[in-house]
């Protein structure tokens, strides 16, 4: 009848089962004890599987027991709670919900703490990551422009050092027609002379130097242009043509030298490189200019 009161074999099971609840030690045997003794008694009340979840479900909620024991009495009463459900057992959602609601605090709600802070550790990591990356495209961004202002300013280099090459011979074949003009010929040999002992990685000192220079060759034009005789010269003419070409080709590398300078410059002092300017060190390269009169001093057309 369902109101008499259960037989001891239904009780059997129940204390079996909280006896596994509260133990702390040898939990698994214990389980194994109850296993066995819900597959030996065929049949028990529909009291039984309730009974027994709802009180594990209860010890795990007050955390009197953990997640690992509460796991054996599950295991342990699998058997019975399957034979009443093939016989048709139906559960309330209360005690359905009490079962689940233990079993979940520890079955789901630790993991998912333990999840939470593995998703933030994860997306912790990602953002170092993107940050390296983005870093990491800035310093090559600074190491392509410099590598690129060096490589233009090469272009001047070589442009510099022919003309350096025919400047002596320049000044001696203006000697020959103006040898009172000491003064000016021997400032373009000293102009010269500097130019050239400027280390080659001091870019800004060569700008310098090559300013200097450029002053010095308009005073010299400026003298030959008093000497017809040295006009009609053929070594004066030939060395006039090559002139001609090495200033031709040394305004191309100028204008592209500072058209890299410009990107370099504007890149490094602007957002975002001047974030990182100091970190990847980064350098600042000076415009290779002269002004409009020193361009029309260093003119060479003697016709």
């Amino acid at each position: 009848m369902p109101g008499d009161p259960p037989c001891h074999a239904e009780l059997y099971p129940i204390a079996m089962t909280q006896r596994c609840a509260k133990k702390k030690k040898a939990i698994l045997s214990g389980s194994q004890r109850l296993s066995a003794v819900l597959s030996a008694t065929p049949r028990y009340s529909e009291g039984v599987i309730t009974q027994s979840f709802a009180k594990a479900a209860q010890r795990c909620a007050e955390k009197k027991i953990n997640s690992q024991q509460f796991s054996a009495v599950l295991s342990a009463t699998q058997r019975y709670s399957y034979e009443l459900c093939r016989r048709g057992k139906k559960f309330s959602s209360h005690e359905l919900g009490i079962s689940s609601t233990a079993s979940g605090y520890y079955f789901y709600k630790e993991p998912i703490q333990k999840l939470g802070m593995n998703i933030t550790m994860i997306v912790l990591v990602i953002v170092l990551v993107l940050i390296l990356f983005y870093a990491t495209a800035i310093f090559n961004r600074f190491v392509r422009n410099r590598n690129i202002v060096q490589d233009a300013w090469s272009n001047i280099d070589v442009a510099l050092k022919k003309r350096y090459d025919l400047i002596p011979n320049l000044v001696n074949t203006v000697k020959g027609y103006a040898a009172h003009e000491k003064e000016t010929l021997t400032q373009v040999i000293a102009s010269r002379n500097a130019a050239v002992s400027v280390p080659p990685d001091d870019i800004a000192g060569r700008i310098k130097a090559e300013n200097q220079l450029q002053q010095s060759m308009g005073r010299l034009f400026a003298v030959a242009e008093a000497y017809p005789n040295l006009k009609a010269d053929t070594s004066f003419l030939n060395l006039q043509s090559q002139l001609s070409q090495i200033e031709e080709l040394l305004e191309r590398a100028r204008r592209y030298y500072n058209s890299t300078v410009r990107e370099n410059n504007t890149y490094g002092e602007s957002f975002p490189g001047i974030l990182f300017a100091g970190v990847f060190k980064y350098r600042h390269f000076d415009f290779f200019d002269i002004s409009e009169s020193e361009r029309e001093n260093v003119k060479v057309d003697f016709s």
